[in-house]
């Protein structure tokens, strides 16, 4: 019995995690559209740490545009990757972007290249103008 008891609590606690960071996403959300950026940073970047994807596109997105924080290429590279690797289109994107025009990373084109064509892949728009060129003026 006592087992069957600690089970359930165990099932119920790791169910209720996702749930329990969607809503710090979320509420990381709202204070980024109320302009309160510190308090947005403060939600999502545990998460991104914890590695929640979208929270690691965020904060990625918070130090390239020097929002609630110092503009930091490095550590925004360093972010949109984190999300790339886990599938994140826009941010394979992004990553491939900086890695083209060498922002917060060494330039490598042909990495670049195969970031594109994932984001491609899963249908990101931007993606499929950029993945053509990046390599046709080199």
């Amino acid at each position: 019995m006592r087992f069957n008891i600690l089970g359930g609590l165990v099932v119920v606690l790791a169910l209720s995690l996702p749930a329990a960071a969607e809503d710090v996403l979320d509420a990381g959300y709202a204070a980024y559209r109320a302009g309160d950026y510190s308090a947005a940073l403060a939600a999502w970047q545990p998460l991104a740490e914890q590695g929640h994807r979208k929270a690691q596109l965020y904060v990625g997105y918070m130090y390239r545009q020097g929002i609630g924080v110092s503009a930091d290429p490095r550590q925004a590279a360093r972010w949109y990757r984190k999300a790339a690797e886990q599938g994140v289109p826009e941010a394979q994107y992004q990553y491939a972007l900086m890695l083209e025009l060498g922002i917060g990373v060494e330039p490598d084109y042909w990495a670049a290249e195969g970031w594109y064509q994932q984001a491609t892949s899963h249908g990101y728009c931007p993606s499929q103008l950029s993945a053509g060129g990046a390599l046709g003026d080199r």
